[in-house]
Formats: structure tokens, C-alpha cells, sequence
């Protein structure tokens, strides 16, 4: 984190400023989506983004802009929702929470996942899959929709079909913001179970100029279960990262007799 101090006319201006994603907050990392996919101007970004007053920030000359457009150019680009190895930091979720209407408010899952059961991993990855695929927005709320829940709400328990409509009021803005967070979490899982999610975010093969994205939870639950058929509820509930550290593992160890 850097600390930046400036003088504009009378005034004088201090803030934090971000040099990795991990540091970024709630508010500069959605002024960042915003500003990217054009649905603010770029007064309204300083603004936001290093905490500036609006008034203040069109009385700044061309320098102290240059400047600060400097300190965010140092970033990895989110131009066509890439997520390079700058992002393989990414444990824990920017936003932390989205309020989505006046009384209903949702939070995305702990540091490292924590809390997020395989069959919650398992689901909200197939949707953004799907969405990869398809570009239908239907999947991307559904996505929305089981990745973040309300305080102490049960997975197991969540009405798909009535969620989904919460997220249908939602901006662009605010679901793009979702997409790229699990796109993040998704290149530190690569770093962390690497023989699992070799590639990320970005694995798949192009078709007809469209990436398609592979995904076989199915099988890997397979895996999973083997012939102990009697334990799949019990094996959907488990803790993610512990099942993800089992089958990275065996996938290792398969790989390793080869």
C-alpha cells in the first residue's frame, strides 16, 4: 500500500493507494469495474477511487490526473475480464458484501473459501461455466445467487428461483464485479491445487470463436464417491478446500504413476 499526498489549490489530500489487487477495497475495486465497462466517467472514478470529493477533483490540472491515472495503470488490465498472474493472490473476495435492497443484504464466502461447502464450490462454478459459454445472463445470476447468501443462510436451504430475482435488479456493474472476483478465486486455486484447476480460469479450448470452458464436476465427484454410494449427501456437505486438497492429491499421485 502506498500513501499519497498532494496539494490542489488551498487543499491538501491524503489516502491510501493500492499497489495489488489484495489491497484494493470494496469501493476502489467496484470503481475500477465500473470505470472499465464505461458506466462512469472518469471524475467520478478519481472520486470514488482515492477518495476525493467531486468538486475537488475537477479543479485538478493535467499533472496531478497524470499522476493519478499512473498509480492504477500498474495494475493487471481488467480488459476482457482477464485475470493474469496477478491475481493469483486472490483468496479472499474484494467485495465482501452487496446490499440489494433496503433490508437484504448478502456476503460472499470467508478468506480461502472457508464455510463453502463442495456442493456450493461445485454449483457456482458450473454456472460460471455455463455463462462463460453461453454469454446468457440467466447464468450468471444463478451464479450470483448461490455464490453469495445471506448471513448464516444454509446453501442447502436456498430457493434458486426466488434469489434469482433479488439479483435481476442488480447492474451490470455489480454482477460483472461478481464474475471477476470468482475469476480471481479461481487463479489462486489454480496456485494452490494446480494438478485440479490447472488453468485457472482461462482453461478451455475455442469453438466457433467462443471459449469453451471445461468443466466435469460430475466426474470429479465421481471421484470423489467412488463406490461409497451411501455417503453422497454426507460427501456434498463437506468443508471445499478439504475436498479439494484430497483430489489434488490423487490426482498427483495418479499422475505420478504414469
Amino acid at each position: 500500500m502506498r500513501k499519497l499526498v498532494f496539494e490542489a489549490g488551498r487543499k491538501r489530500f491524503q489516502c491510501d493507494v493500492p499497489e495489488r489487487w489484495e489491497e484494493m477495497s470494496s469501493e476502489q475495486f467496484l470503481a475500477l469495474v465500473a470505470v472499465d465497462a464505461g458506466t462512469i466517467d472518469g471524475n467520478t472514478f478519481y472520486s470514488r477511487y482515492f477518495g476525493i470529493r467531486p468538486e475537488m477533483v475537477a479543479r485538478l490540472d493535467f499533472y496531478l490526473l497524470y499522476v493519478l491515472n499512473s498509480l492504477v495503470d500498474g495494475l493487471p488490465s481488467l480488459k476482457n475480464g482477464s485475470a493474469g498472474d496477478g491475481f493469483r493472490g486472490m483468496k479472499r473476495f474484494l467485495v465482501p458484501k452487496y446490499r440489494l435492497g433496503k433490508d437484504f443484504v448478502v456476503v460472499s464466502p470467508a478468506e480461502c473459501l472457508a464455510g463453502m461447502s463442495f456442493q456450493q464450490l461445485m454449483t457456482v462454478d458450473t454456472f460460471f461455466t455455463w455463462y462463460v459459454q453461453t454469454d446468457e445472463r440467466r447464468f450468471l445470476l444463478q451464479m450470483c445467487s448461490c455464490l453469495y447468501l445471506k448471513e448464516d443462510e444454509d446453501f442447502f436451504g436456498l430457493n434458486l428461483d426466488e434469489r434469482q430475482r433479488v439479483w435481476e435488479a442488480a447492474d451490470g456493474g455489480v454482477l460483472r464485479s461478481v464474475l471477476l472476483q470468482w475469476s480471481f478465486i479461481k487463479r489462486w486455486l489454480s496456485g494452490a491445487y494446480p494438478f485440479l484447476f490447472p488453468g485457472g480460469e482461462s482453461q478451455g479450448t475455442v469453438r466457433g470463436g467462443r471459449k469453451v470452458v471445461s468443466n466435469a464436476w460430475l466426474e470429479i465427484f465421481d471421484v470423489l464417491v467412488q463406490d461409497d454410494l451411501t455417503r453422497i449427501d454426507s460427501y456434498r456437505h463437506l468443508a471445499c478446500m478439504d475436498v479439494l486438497r484430497i483430489l489434488n492429491r490423487r490426482l498427483k499421485n495418479e499422475r505420478m504413476k504414469k
